[in-house]
């Protein structure tokens, strides 16, 4: 304990570091925290956490963990202020962790202000909007980027010379725990863990004073991955333990299907390439953490072959090429590109490459206080640029949120006055939301030379526009329509929830025959949208409401 005072101490008590890691949250989460938005899932809390038990028998039960350690409940919006403020929080102290991980391999060579840098462009990687919009998500995928650390710290130390057996023993044994809540809150916080581990491997092997064998790098790559088995091991024991209790259940909570074992390989390898390229390289046209990606991953590999070279430690291709292959690695396992929400990898590597560039030049530059004091700033204005954007985007979340709200509050006034509460309603359609909204979140590929070009020559994408913003500012009033009928086969569970948040205790729940009644209805009159007159229908034994 007293080491971990001593370690996260070196960076808090110094002032700049703390200034700016506090503006640097303040900038990209101080809105998100300040407001309060309805998003998918943001009403689910009892079907996840609660009653429902999905999490539990879907083995993420650090989910339910983190909301009883937290004392958030069920993740409803009346929580939304303290959840956010603690996923900050927990982001913010992650960021420290790393850096006093990064202190202890490259042995106090990394000046503070790279440490600073690497803290503030890690907290601020605009993809963080993809999570932030699930309430109580951003705490699991925060507070799993913590604990990803403190393992990480604890097989460090544990592999320092004069150590007891005893004493590696039980920090292997802390560090599975810590990666069990991981594996069980978010999977994908995994893969942050083997990217950081390669890191490690990859910055040991520049400043080791010998040539490392090896067998030796082999051998402390195998120590941190005995942890993570013994966490995914453990992460087993515990959900099997839940089973005996509390049977499985369908549940639709993510794509965490691996789909090798139900296509061909060449099949799902070629839709795998693309998706990549796509995804994560091509969407940099007009998304801004991707297109640091799509910059840092080049200039990554150019260092280390640069490196590897220059100082003659071929092992650096291959640790390196370790840290490449953990940006897709879910991708692979499971066979399909990886949605943003689940690439928080991109935001360590990002952090990490930026830092090793940085470092690098100021070596280079450590007599030319005019160039050195030319780069800080350029390493500041980076930082300034990822905060405001993900403010931004958080923002116009609100934005859709109000958006909603109003057509809610609006078409449930209207519903509840002329057409009472006895009778069920059936929503069909989809509802558009406002060009404020989308032109933050789609783009005309058609406008940007490179993406125009892949057009014109590729046969790979089609679609007049580009969602490159995939999770965040989605409609929850087109969700909530359809939400979780491919479980029950029920229909509106979503819509009444959240009509009844807004104050209508509407009946909004139907069978999928009564569903597909009201759209062949809506579609054989064509019924126009709501708001415009017409769009809401007295069909006798429920109410129709046309939203597009």
């Amino acid at each position: 304990m007293t080491g971990m005072k001593q370690e996260f101490g070196y960076f808090l008590k110094n002032a700049k570091f703390r200034a700016a890691l506090g503006l640097t949250l303040l900038l990209s989460y101080g809105y998100a925290i300040a407001t309060t938005r309805v998003s998918i899932d943001s009403l689910e809390g009892d079907r996840y956490i609660g009653t429902g038990g999905v999490m539990l028998s879907t083995g993420r039960f650090g989910m339910n963990l983190w909301a009883a350690v937290l004392g958030y409940g069920r993740a409803e919006p009346s929580y939304a202020f303290g959840i956010d403020l603690l996923a900050a929080l927990l982001l913010a102290l992650a960021a420290v962790s790393f850096c006093a991980l990064l202190r202890k391999a490259a042995q106090d060579r990394i000046s503070m202000f790279g440490y600073g840098l690497f803290a503030c462009l890690f907290v601020s990687y605009p993809l963080m909007n993809e999570i932030w919009e699930y309430s109580g998500a951003n705490v699991c995928v925060c507070g799993g980027y913590l604990l990803d650390a403190a393992a990480l710290n604890l097989l460090w130390d544990a592999r320092q010379p004069g150590v007891p057996w005893r004493g590696r023993a039980l920090r292997m044994g802390a560090a599975a725990l810590c990666l069990m809540v991981v594996c069980s809150s978010y999977e994908s916080l995994a893969a942050v863990y083997v990217l950081a581990v390669f890191a490690l491997l990859t910055l040991e092997q520049l400043l080791a004073a010998e040539r490392p064998r090896f067998v030796a790098v082999l051998t402390e790559g195998l120590w941190y991955a005995a942890a993570l088995v013994g966490g995914l091991c453990l992460r087993v024991l515990v959900t099997s333990g839940i089973h005996l209790v509390l049977p499985p259940q369908a549940a639709a909570n993510g794509a965490t299907e691996i789909l090798w074992a139900f296509y061909p390989f060449v099949y799902l390898a070629k839709l795998l390439v693309k998706g990549i390229l796509i995804n994560y390289a091509l969407r940099g046209c007009f998304y801004l953490p991707i297109a640091e990606l799509a910059v840092a991953v080049p200039v990554f590999v150019a260092l280390v072959i640069v490196l590897a070279v220059r100082k003659k430690r071929p092992l650096l291709l291959l640790t390196g090429a370790g840290t490449l292959f953990s940006l897709v690695l879910l991708s692979f396992v499971q066979g399909r590109y990886s949605p943003y929400r689940t690439c928080q990898v991109f935001a360590l590597f990002v952090a990490l490459a930026v830092l090793a560039v940085y470092e690098l030049l100021r070596r280079a530059a450590a007599r030319r206080a005019v160039l050195l004091g030319g780069v800080q700033l350029l390493a500041v204005l980076l930082c300034l640029h990822q905060a405001m954007y993900l403010n931004h985007l958080l923002a116009v979340d609100y934005q859709r949120s109000e958006q909603e709200a109003a057509v809610v509050r609006t078409l449930g006034t209207e519903l509840v006055r002329d057409y009472g509460t006895d009778k069920p309603v059936v929503l069909v359609g989809r509802y558009t939301l406002g060009e404020n909204i989308t032109r933050y979140t789609t783009a005309d590929p058609m406008q940007h030379p490179l993406y125009r070009f892949f057009r014109e020559h590729t046969s790979w994408e089609s679609g007049d526009t580009v969602k490159y913003v995939e999770t965040n500012c989605n409609s929850v009033l087109n969700w909530s329509v359809t939400a979780f009928s491919e479980v029950d086969d029920v229909y509106g569970q979503a819509a009444e929830h959240l009509f009844r948040y807004y104050g209508f205790a509407l009946d909004m729940t139907h069978s999928a025959a009564l569903h597909e009644q009201a759209q062949t209805y809506a579609d054989a009159h064509d019924l126009p949208g709501y708001p415009r007159a017409g769009a809401i229908v007295d069909c006798g034994d429920y109410v129709l409401v046309n939203l597009q």
